[in-house]
């Protein structure tokens, strides 16, 4: 049930932990791999944006403007700095400044601050049956397999308790539960 629905697709199989993955067509934009050691506590991926991903928040770099309903979300840079919006305000987070925990339902999105190019820890807490390790491969090798659909990837989101900041909570919700008939009949 759940997302564990779509990862059976061979190719969103093949990012295993320690596998690097391209979160965009570019490779030199955005990157991530998943750690080992991801248990029912907490899963980390580190993600990190290239020379080819432009420092604004509408690139294709920059996850949507997002909240959690259940996890929180920690960032560590361990090169370069990143910019954070956070409940509508920006701030900055460079290499040495330590992690900053975001608790869930805060709503938020980062992209490099610069042009350098950045790396970050991303730990989310906590992970109940494992979800967070699958949540990755099903996006991105949906968006690769098929395009950008969106009922699959509202699924995915919705099965992770991801919620999209620019979709008011109600319609959200409905958009959640139609999502779980259509996305598993899409692939």
């Amino acid at each position: 049930v759940g997302v564990v629905r779509l990862i059976p697709h061979p190719e969103r199989t093949s990012h295993g932990f320690g596998e690097l993955f391209h979160t965009t067509s570019d490779p030199h934009a955005a990157q991530m791999r998943i750690l080992p050691g991801s248990d029912e506590e907490h899963f980390t991926v580190v993600e990190t944006q290239g020379k080819n991903c432009e420092p604004h928040w509408d690139t294709i770099c920059a996850p949507p403007y997002h909240y959690h309903t259940f996890q929180n979300e920690t960032f560590e840079v361990t090169k370069g700095m990143i910019k954070i919006k956070l409940d509508g305000e920006e701030l900055v987070l460079r290499k040495g400044d330590g992690p900053l925990t975001i608790p869930h339902g805060h709503h938020h999105t980062f992209i490099k601050a610069g042009n350098d190019d950045m790396e970050v820890l991303v730990t989310l807490r906590p992970n109940p049956g494992n979800k967070g390790q699958r949540f990755f491969p099903n996006l991105f090798g949906t968006i690769r397999d098929k395009g950008p659909s969106l009922p699959q990837i509202l699924y995915i989101f919705c099965t992770n308790g991801v919620r999209l900041s620019d979709i008011p909570w109600p319609i959200h919700e409905v958009m959640c539960v139609a999502t779980r008939v259509v996305a598993p009949i899409l692939g």
